[in-house]
């Protein structure tokens, strides 16, 4: 039941799309049902040498039975995929959108690919439950009671005969369904973690390969295939259980029908044509039946794709903003009070008891260790991460009072890991900001003291980025980045080894340069190297989630 709400859902938005739907499957399900009838009456009319013309009469009706009922299948089927079209396309909208809304500590525990699998993958496979199963089981089985109807109208006995026989049939099938669906959510989730392993292995070949590792790569991987393989076995086995079921089905209703309206006819309770519209219908029946077992196999795996994605929906974990705004005041104070943190309950603190205060201007660096605790500090200033315990005030306001829009104008926070769009260079440094002008990029660039770089590239600010084009290095990103920084325009920058894959020739000038241009910021600088002590006012050395500020001895 709550799946079929989770489902109703989104289909609130297409209301005239679904009363179109229901109206051109309603037709369909009635002309299919109407077209044995006039063959029936056809027969006897044969039967009792009736006139010529209203043969013909009933053949003409007939042709143009067939005709309508295949135009508005083909109309039914259209509105169907519309509607699937609308409400998947709501439904990925809105599950990305929870998926950002989700802290970094679910990402961190969670793989990047598996998750794409399930934003995407899992809800194209409910595409086709919301554009085929839905509208064909709902219209086969209003189809089958129809049949129903019409044979109480021709002999109550078949009639009651038909319904017991489709509702015991319907229940065997439905059952049959729900005792494999199990297996499919099995198969879903084991083809959801064999994606994400697929994603890292790519990701880390140019660091395995070249140390000897290809094979263990793809031994490990084999034995992952291996593994799954039983699992995906006994899911796809379900679809010959199914197909067995329906088989016996139709065939015990064939001839149960058959020997039924035979027996009614020798004994003069229903003419030949009401003999032949049993028999047409028991024929009809196995079209529905079939399709419904067919239907009820994808039923299977969407369902699994449905409770995937409503899971997904039900993760708790989100980080709920505030509607308080930096943009007030001319400057900005940030205090860490007593701030710990960890990324699992599970783990130990990364930082423990934290305190430090930062005002407005302040140019400082956090230096230590690898694994020290320098990232996470930048991760909960951004709020990418949240603190487990203490507080973090900007300007005496608890970070979670802040709206998320006035932490996105107010902080950089530039890592080693830039992205690149596949798109020009000056889309890039702009993010396709059309205000910014190519003299204020020009003008930018020489005083970050990079023109040099700049003057190499043939196609200067047109120079078009991606596969098969400019391939920029790691180091000619972090200059794109601080570019990009620059024209954002917020009053904190967080640098986190955001130069660490440039020469110290280049480094050292954009140092220099950045301390002119971000003269009027606070400059927060994570870094490794001792030389960055030159460019900052304060230091403070992170050890063992401990954080301790030092003075600063320029020479």
């Amino acid at each position: 039941m709550k799946n079929i709400s989770f489902l109703l859902k989104y289909t609130k938005g297409s209301k005239f799309l679904l009363f179109l739907l229901l109206l051109f499957t309603s037709i369909t399900i009635i002309l299919t049902l109407i077209n044995p009838i006039v063959t029936s009456k056809f027969i006897d009319e044969a039967g009792h040498a009736g006139p010529g013309s209203t043969l013909l009469k009933i053949a003409v009706l007939y042709v143009l039975v067939s005709l309508t009922s295949s135009i508005f299948y083909i109309l039914s089927r259209y509105f169907g995929e519309k509607v699937a079209w609308v409400a998947t396309n709501n439904m990925r909208t809105g599950l990305v959108s929870h998926c950002l809304d989700l802290s970094m500590s679910y990402f961190d525990e969670n793989n990047s690919t598996e998750l794409l699998e399930r934003v995407d993958g899992d809800i194209s496979k409910i595409f086709n439950l919301y554009a085929l199963s839905i509208p064909i089981l709902l219209g086969n089985t209003i189809l089958l009671f129809g049949m129903v109807i019409v044979m109480m109208f021709e002999s109550l006995y078949l009639g009651i005969g038909m319904l017991i026989f489709i509702c015991i049939s319907m229940n065997i099938l439905w059952k049959t369904k729900e005792n494999n669906e199990g297996k499919w959510i099995k198969a879903s989730e084991a083809n959801a973690k064999v994606s994400g392993e697929l994603g890292e292995y790519i990701v880390s070949r140019e660091d395995m390969i070249p140390l000897g590792k290809g094979n263990y790569i793809f031994n490990k991987f084999s034995k992952r295939l291996e593994n799954i393989y039983p699992v995906i076995r006994d899911a796809k086995l379900t679809w010959s259980t199914l197909w067995t079921v329906s088989l016996v089905i139709f065939s015990s209703g064939t001839i149960i029908g058959l020997l039924g309206a035979s027996i009614l006819y020798f004994n003069d309770m229903v003419t030949l044509g009401t003999v032949f519209l049993v028999f047409s219908y028991i024929q009809t029946i196995k079209q529905p039946m079939e399709e419904m077992r067919i239907q009820l196999q994808e039923l299977q795996l969407s369902s699994a794709s449905v409770s995937r994605v409503l899971s997904l929906f039900e993760e708790k974990d989100i980080k709920k903003f505030g509607d308080k705004k930096l943009e007030d005041f001319k400057d900005i104070c940030i205090q860490f009070n007593r701030v710990s943190f960890q990324y699992q309950k599970q783990q130990p603190f990364v930082l423990k008891n934290l305190s430090l205060t930062i005002n407005q201007g302040d140019k400082l660096a956090i230096m230590g260790p690898t694994g020290s605790g320098k990232s996470t500090i930048a991760r909960l200033l951004t709020r990418l991460n949240t603190v487990t315990n203490g507080e973090i005030l900007y300007n005496g306001l608890p970070i979670e009072e802040l709206s998320e829009d006035t932490l996105l104008k107010n902080i950089s926070y530039i890592t080693q890991d830039v992205h690149q769009f596949s798109t020009s260079l000056r889309n890039n440094i702009t993010l396709f900001d059309k205000k910014i002008k190519d003299d204020e990029i020009f003008s930018l660039i020489n005083d970050l003291g990079v023109s040099d770089w700049f003057s190499k590239l043939e196609n200067g600010l047109d120079t078009e980025f991606g596969k098969g084009k400019y391939n920029p290095s790691l180091g000619e990103l972090q200059i794109i980045a601080l570019l990009r920084t620059f024209f954002s325009k917020s009053k904190i920058v967080i640098l986190d080894e955001a130069t660490a894959k440039l020469d110290k020739k280049i480094e050292s000038t954009l140092n220099q340069a950045i301390d002119k241009l971000f003269s009027d910021r606070t400059i927060i600088v994570i870094a490794h190297r001792k030389e960055i002590i030159k460019e900052v006012d304060r230091l403070f050395l992170v050890n063992d989630g401990t954080i301790t500020e030092k003075v600063i001895d320029k020479k």
